[in-house]
Formats: structure tokens, sequence, C-alpha cells
């Protein structure tokens, strides 16, 4: 067994964050919303900001290939992200991703949907 097949082996093997798709608005609930920008975290300027951002655990491989999009509700003007984490991936967000160094996890996890 090479050391090549065994990373591509960890790499299929990885875990993959999970998203909720919120279909309507989170103000107003019209499902009447528009894609202001769009794109893969592995990419552009998303990539950019995770590659150079101090994390306590790297979220890059846990969000390879996965989609954000940002957008607007046409009813009530509201902005947001369509594609959320799961309550399990926002935990891990806040518990193991925004921590650097010695520093503790950022203090009260925010709920769904931020």
């Amino acid at each position: 067994v090479t050391i090549l097949s065994l990373c591509s082996n960890e790499i299929k093997n990885m875990e993959s964050a999970e998203f909720i798709d919120r279909k309507k608005c989170i103000s107003c609930e019209s499902d009447n919303i528009i894609a202001l920008s769009s794109g893969l975290f592995n990419e552009g300027a998303s990539h950019e900001f995770i590659s150079n951002d101090p994390w306590g655990e790297d979220p890059a491989p846990f969000l390879k290939n996965k989609q954000w999009r940002y957008v607007k509700c046409i009813d009530c003007d509201q902005a947001f992200h369509q594609f959320t984490p799961a309550p399990e991936w926002n935990e891990r967000r806040f518990s193991k991703w925004m921590i650097t160094g010695n520093r503790t996890p950022v203090s009260g996890v925010r709920g769904e949907g931020n």
C-alpha cells in the first residue's frame, strides 16, 4: 500500500458538510427569491478567504465542492444565505473551526439559520 493510495482512500472517506436549503424567505416566508451571487466554497474569493483565515480545524476539506448562494426576497428585500449549515455542522463551525491556537471557542453557539 502506498502513501498515495492511503491519501486517496482518506479523501474518499472524508466527511462532507451538510447544509439546509432555505427555499423561502427567512423574514416573510415568501418563495419569491432571486440569487444575487453564488459559487463553490473551494473557488474564487470564498476559497481565498477560507485559505487565508486562521482556523482551528480547517473547514476547507469539508466544504470542497459545496455550493453557497446569497439570495434576496423580492417581496421584502431581505437578503440571506440560501444554504445554511445543518445544526451539527453549525455547532462544529463554532466549536472547532472558529478557534485558533489557545483561544477558546466562540461563546454562545448561534442557533439555526445564522
